[in-house]
């Protein structure tokens, strides 16, 4: 398995597993490539065999513009300034039980661990 920056041409495959995950609609191809080579904006995948099994999304952002994102209020502690934000966690269910999510979620940590003092990650049950 060898995780990477995910690129325009897997994007088809990314939102298989999203409407998989997460449910049809939840998220669009659209938005998904928004991810893609922007600033504060980072997006990894997971791939066995040359095909995509899954995939991580989270952003950079300051304390104000992370309190304006969540929807319930939350108390941060005032030293904190710069915030990463894990946004989506999702993996095909064909490949579960095999750490590719563990992976996804070490690869993203690395890349935020030299930009932000926190990372959050807020979830959700489907």
């Amino acid at each position: 398995m060898k995780i990477e920056q995910a690129n325009k041409s897997q994007l088809n495959q990314l939102l298989l597993i999203a409407n998989s995950a997460f449910g049809d609609k939840f998220i669009s191809k659209q938005e998904l490539s928004t991810y893609i080579n922007q600033p504060n904006q980072y997006l990894f995948v997971a791939i066995i065999d040359n095909e995509v099994v899954g995939f991580i999304s989270a952003e950079t952002c300051n304390k104000t513009e992370l309190l304006n994102k969540v929807l319930q209020p939350i108390d941060l502690p005032k030293n904190i300034t710069n915030t990463g934000w894990i946004k989506q966690v999702a993996v095909n269910p064909n490949c579960f039980r095999k750490g590719i999510a563990n992976k996804l979620l070490h690869s993203v940590t690395t890349a935020l661990k030299n930009t932000c003092d926190t990372l959050f990650c807020i979830s959700w049950k489907k």
